[in-house]
């Protein structure tokens, strides 16, 4: 716990020096009891509406819909520790004078990263479904809140989608096809192949849960 509070502190400085929000709107939006465990770490759920409202009032635009950018990914803390930062930070995208702005979505802080990542996004995703359907009040209007796009690595990516890592020989998210190996490289030489889909998604899935039944696991 000595180490997320840490963590925090070196977030209040990096929101200050380059992201140009106060310090105190981290102050004031942290509650140390809802540090959540999330193995094998700890995780702080800020959440969207509280730093959107203060963004919202720097600017004069009349806005009923907010589209959000979110960027996830893992980088270390110190050198000397093997302690990592998996932190969510969000910008609106749809009012160009707050393009600048970076806030803090949630944190992640352990020794390594969260072994699932629906622990990690569970919060997340709550909060964004639950905004994108009924949005949030803001001066007497409600403003509903839409994912815009994600900003991550090969690593992360593969992190939050729950597949295989950029590397695999069945990694590529368009389409089906199986890599392979070039120039100490994994490559997808085809064209053509069968696009990926939620339909076909769910059917691998039906086929995987029959197998384990069928092999008794």
């Amino acid at each position: 716990m000595h180490c997320l509070a840490v963590s925090l502190q070196i977030l209040r400085s990096i929101m200050y020096s380059v992201f140009n929000l106060h310090i105190s709107d981290l102050d004031e939006s942290y509650h140390c009891d809802l540090v959540r465990e999330i193995d094998p770490g700890y995780y702080y759920h800020f959440g969207f509406v509280y730093h959107i409202t203060k963004l919202l009032d720097k600017v004069q635009e009349n806005v009923s819909e907010l589209l959000v950018q979110i960027g996830i990914d893992g980088l270390p803390l110190f050198k000397s520790s093997p302690g990592e930062f998996w932190p969510i930070l969000g910008c609106i995208m749809n009012i160009k004078s707050l393009q600048k702005f970076i806030f803090p979505v949630g944190i992640y802080y352990g020794l390594k990263k969260p072994t699932t990542s629906s622990s990690f996004l569970d919060e997340f995703v709550t909060e964004a479904v639950d905004l994108s359907a009924n949005g949030f009040l803001y001066k007497g209007k409600t403003i509903l809140l839409k994912i815009n796009s994600f900003v991550c690595d090969a690593p992360a990516k593969s992190f939050i989608l729950g597949i295989k890592g950029h590397a695999g020989y069945a990694s590529c998210t368009r389409c089906h096809q199986h890599g392979t190996r070039f120039d100490n490289r994994t490559t997808f030489p085809q064209t053509n192949g069968l696009p990926r889909s939620h339909v076909l998604r769910m059917l691998d899935c039906l086929s995987t849960m029959l197998s384990c039944r069928v092999n008794g696991n």
